[in-house]
């Protein structure tokens, strides 16, 4: 009787010790390295515009970089891809927003959808520019920046590697604010 409890007492704490093992706490992030940038071409919906995005994984963070034909501002917006494809995705979505002036001078902020339409700067700014390049002919604007996969703010969407998001690009042709009505954009599903 003693051993087959004491067998039983083993096996629980050995089975309790596994699954436990098994399980991450919910703010586990990877940390792994992808050395390659992704790279995803994108049309906009209005006007056909050729976008650029490319992003990957720097240990806790996303190295993201983001392209539009002009001299305004660029952004970029991730959202939780399970809310219904009919809904707004721009609203409690995680948008960078960037311009470059005199060639290579980033401005930069984390904002986060309000509305369909609308976006305010978020209180925690957790985003750091890396570099810009801005020409004027052919016009072109590109931003490099990175912002971490969990921020642990609330106005920001948690990131996973290899899980699935929408994400959306805009820009405005000629605008250097972080307000200005977008020219284009396109929306769609990538994978991280």
């Amino acid at each position: 009787m003693k051993r087959s409890v004491f067998l039983y007492a083993a096996m629980f704490l050995y089975l309790t010790c596994f699954f436990t093992a098994c399980v991450e706490p919910p703010y586990f992030m990877p940390t792994q390295t992808v050395s390659t940038y992704k790279e995803q071409a994108l049309v906009g919906q209005f006007l056909g515009t050729a976008f650029t995005f490319k992003w990957k994984v720097v240990g806790t963070n996303l190295d993201c970089v983001m392209g539009a034909p002009g001299t305004g501002w660029v952004a970029v917006g991730f959202n939780d891809p399970n809310i219904p494809a009919s809904s707004d995705k721009k609203t409690n979505a995680n948008i960078i927003i960037g311009y470059v002036v005199n060639g290579s001078e980033v401005h930069i902020q984390d904002n986060y959808g309000t509305s369909l339409s609308t976006h305010e700067m978020d209180v925690h700014q957790d985003v750091t520019a890396i570099s810009g390049t801005e020409t004027a002919s052919p016009p072109h604007t590109e931003i490099n920046f990175t912002i971490p996969l969990n921020s642990g703010d609330t106005q920001d969407i948690a990131l996973v590697p290899g899980n699935q998001y929408y994400f959306f690009i805009a820009y405005s042709s000629y605008a250097d604010d972080f307000v200005t009505y977008h020219d284009d954009y396109c929306i769609t599903k990538i994978t991280l």
